[in-house]
């Protein structure tokens, strides 16, 4: 799994146009919900803990980047390595499915919590994001559960990638609709009272409420046990699946099928 986590992040230093251009479009995406806070007032009760729109929409995208790391750039991965015949050389090394699904999926992450740290440096920095109250220790936690709370779905999705091939749209519509009813972007007592109670069994809507307490002084404690809990059922269950997709194709001989 650390040789596959090497492995990712040489290709990802080979590539540093990509990073720079990744890095610009998060500023950029921060950027926009500032001028949206600006614009559109938000009740602060509806945002409680966060004292504004761009505050609770910061943690919003930070718990977004972490997801699209543990779900769709983890999807891709995969379809990548299956298309330049990388993913039949690591099928034929003495790698386990639940080695070759962490591996795969461990560079991702670390980029990810990488990028929150700056990303919110830079909201902080310049567009005047309050962390006054932040909990250091509390957004460490919150964001190091959030990252294996996804990997259960993340997994899962590369699984679908191995049998079905083409499941980008899978991905697309699984994390819009987790982000849709979480309150990444808008707080989710605007939702219908079905959709709120739907809401609270995701671990976006945790993730997100976890991150904004630990940021703006209040408690995240049982919203980390939420993504704990959901970790420990998602993972372990995911990484089975995986497995059992990796041996469907090395049967079935499927792994360089376009």
């Amino acid at each position: 799994m650390a040789a596959l986590t090497r492995r990712e992040a040489a290709i990802a230093r080979s590539y540093p146009v990509a990073r720079v251009l990744a890095l610009a479009f998060g500023t950029l995406n921060l950027a926009l919900y500032f001028f949206i806070s600006r614009t559109l007032p938000v009740p602060a009760e509806q945002l409680a803990p966060a004292p504004t729109y761009f505050a609770f929409a910061a943690a919003g995208v930070a718990i977004a980047t972490v997801a699209q790391a543990a779900t769709a750039a983890l999807a891709r991965r995969v379809r990548e390595e299956q298309l330049t015949g990388g993913l039949e050389a690591l099928m034929v090394q003495p790698v386990t499915g639940l080695e070759l699904a962490l591996g795969l999926a461990g560079f991702p992450f670390f980029l990810a919590l990488a990028r929150v740290v700056l990303y919110l440096a830079v909201a902080a920095l310049l567009l005047a994001l309050p962390l006054d109250d932040a909990d250091p220790a509390g957004v460490v936690i919150v964001l190091g559960l959030t990252a294996p709370a996804f990997a259960g779905i993340g997994i899962a999705v590369a699984a679908a990638v191995l049998v079905v091939k083409r499941a980008e749209a899978l991905v697309s519509l699984a994390m819009f609709g987790l982000f849709f009813a979480s309150g990444a972007y808008f707080p989710v007592g605007q939702l219908p009272d079905w959709l709120q109670r739907l809401a609270q069994l995701t671990p976006t809507f945790h993730a997100c409420r976890g991150l904004r307490a630990a940021l703006y002084g209040s408690s995240w404690s049982g919203d980390c046990v939420a993504l704990a809990v959901c970790a420990l059922v998602t993972v372990p269950a995911a990484c089975l699946l995986f497995a059992a997709a990796v041996r469907r194709a090395r049967v079935l001989g499927s792994v360089l099928e376009p």
